[in-house]
């Protein structure tokens, strides 16, 4: 069976053995020679056939939206979590090794918070592979037939092994949206930049391809200092470079590079940035649970609609939420855009009065957040409801988009 070159699928084949929660005893036991080949193996596997597998722009779709955060930004990423989130293994420059190695889901839904909105407006999100950022070194130079030669290589290996075997729990959790290709691992090593943290002289010919389109003159009116200017264009030379969608560290950088184009480029992916998608009241100030945002995801048709509605969303609160807007205005603007879509589509049935099972709240709710969004509903039982045999029953019978508004509703 061909292996996809993501964590999962690598470790599964290699280890003939899943990786679920309920299965990593099954690791306890691995010796550290044969972690050392798996590093090997994963680092063999990551550089032959990664680039092909999520790298193909003739393969990828051209209305796909795919999110690229630059490996080499790693401590700004992290300076940039730290306004608004907890550290997270995801994003950022540390290598993870936690105190207490049973990681429960929920924490592991918390590591991913920075990127769930992200995951509601794109296609795919690429993050560099900190799950390999953790035993690199030992992939490419320790011997498994002499590391214990050298007590300092001794301690390297146990690390690396250590944060290998930390690692495991978060990749169980994240399954679904790894082996969807929804979260993307990304070898820091194929940024065509790499290991530059400026531009190098390979690429320069690139620049003599740039152009700068700002129509209303704003943006450049006053110039940008080279060292800000090549904050902006690394990300956006390495993401244009391998067809992806750059993600800025500011709503101020997006705005540049929103400005950048080469001779020729058709239209592309509006810019986004790190923090900015924080103005989407969705999952409130707890986010989406990952059930929840699987859920959104699992069906193309649906998230399709997710997608969309998202980024309309977004800028409508953009284009009309003040300086200062609380939250509560952000809610009660995206539920007010929410219920005038829905008014907007045709007439569904959902289900025939024979066929509605008896009046009880759970039948309430879900059909409620289906068909007329939750303005007199309690949000955290419209939410959690979602997940009952009767909503699922209620919104099989929806059409796609409008069981993309019942989801999007429901974590309002």
């Amino acid at each position: 069976m061909e292996v996809s070159p993501n964590p999962i699928d690598i470790l599964e084949k290699y280890f003939h053995a899943e990786l679920k929660p309920d299965t990593l005893s099954g690791f306890d036991g691995v010796d550290p020679e044969q972690w050392i080949d798996f590093s090997k193996h994963y680092l063999a596997v990551m550089k032959s056939d990664f680039a092909g597998a999520y790298l193909d722009t003739q393969a990828a779709s051209a209305h796909a939206v795919r999110l690229y955060f630059e490996p080499s930004f790693d401590h700004d990423w992290a300076d940039r979590l730290a306004e608004c989130f907890t550290e997270t293994p995801l994003l950022g420059y540390r290598a993870f090794l936690p105190k207490d190695p049973r990681i429960s889901r929920e924490q592991v839904s918390a590591f991913l918070n920075p990127l769930k909105k992200h995951l509601l407006l794109a296609d795919s999100v690429f993050v560099r592979d900190n799950f390999y950022w953790g035993f690199d070194f030992v992939a490419e130079t320790v011997s498994r037939d002499r590391w214990r030669d050298d007590p300092n290589v001794v301690s390297l290996v146990k690390t690396s092994i250590a944060r290998i075997r930390a690692y495991l729990p978060i990749l169980a959790e994240l399954r679904d949206l790894i082996q969807s290709k929804a979260l993307v691992f990304m070898p820091y090593y194929i940024t065509p930049t790499f290991p530059y943290a400026n531009v190098p002289s390979t690429l320069k010919s690139h620049i003599e391809r740039l152009r700068i389109v700002d129509p209303s003159g704003e943006i450049w009116k006053d110039g940008i200092p080279e060292h800000d200017f090549n904050k902006v264009f690394v990300p956006w030379l390495n993401a244009r470079l391998l067809g992806l969608d750059p993600v800025y560290l500011t709503d101020a950088m997006a705005r540049i590079g929103g400005t950048l184009s080469f001779d020729g480029d058709a239209a592309t992916s509006p810019p986004s940035d790190l923090l900015s998608v924080n103005i989407l009241p969705f999952g409130g100030a707890g986010e989406i649970d990952l059930d929840t945002l699987w859920e959104m995801r699992r069906n193309e048709s649906v998230f399709a609609h997710v997608r969309l509605l998202t980024a309309q969303c977004k800028k409508q609160l953009e284009d009309n939420l003040g300086q200062g807007s609380t939250p509560k205005a952000a809610t009660a603007l995206s539920r007010q855009f929410l219920q005038d879509h829905l008014a907007s589509l045709a007439t569904q049935k959902v289900i025939s009065f024979a066929e509605r099972p008896l009046p009880s709240l759970a039948w309430r709710i879900a059909l409620g957040v289906a068909t007329h969004g939750i303005s007199e509903i309690v949000r955290p039982l419209a939410s959690a409801v979602l997940n009952t045999s009767v909503a699922k029953a209620v919104l099989s019978r929806l059409s796609p988009e409008r069981r993309a508004i019942a989801y999007l509703n429901a974590v309002l």
